[in-house]
């Protein structure tokens, strides 16, 4: 019988497992929107502030693609950036227009390629702020206005 010292490969596990948690938890409390999709288009991870954006449960979208998730229209939107970002090899920033809720929304995104040891696109990253909000002004009586938030904060404050 051999003895065989795997502390190292232990200590190696416990480096990554905490890494992974540091991520982890750097991707819930972000403002941002965060997803990660694989090459075909399912996402493989979406934090807190997608859930709460988009109204669903990180369970329900992981594997999907945005297709599924969004239907027809926007789904196919959401893929021809991915396509453009794979297509270019390096970060591309847009507005996107989605409904939410009935409501219309804008966010920002920038979408950056994910590659592989090979050099070759593994997943697409997009992260999304918000854009534009809506904004009720009382003095406006209650026509809605779509500002950036930092104008609308301005706005408001200097009311």
């Amino acid at each position: 019988m051999s003895n065989y010292d795997n502390s190292d490969l232990i200590a190696a596990h416990q480096q990554i497992r905490e890494s992974q948690d540091r991520l982890l938890s750097i991707m819930n409390h972000s403002n941002a929107a965060v997803s990660l999709k694989d090459a075909s288009g399912r996402y493989e991870f979406v934090n807190r502030r997608f859930t709460e954006i988009f109204s669903i449960e990180a369970g329900e979208i992981v594997g999907q693609t945005d297709l599924q998730v969004f239907g027809r229209q926007t789904g196919h939107m959401l893929r021809s950036r991915d396509l453009e970002v794979m297509g270019r090899h390096q970060a591309v920033e847009t507005v996107d227009e989605l409904e939410l809720s009935g409501q219309t929304a804008w966010l920002d995104s920038v979408r950056f390629p994910i590659f592989d040891n090979a050099g070759a696109v593994r997943a697409i990253c997009t992260q999304a702020t918000e854009a534009f909000t809506p904004l009720i002004d009382q003095a406006a009586a209650g026509i809605g206005l779509w500002m950036r938030p930092a104008r609308a904060r301005a706005s408001v404050s200097a009311m």
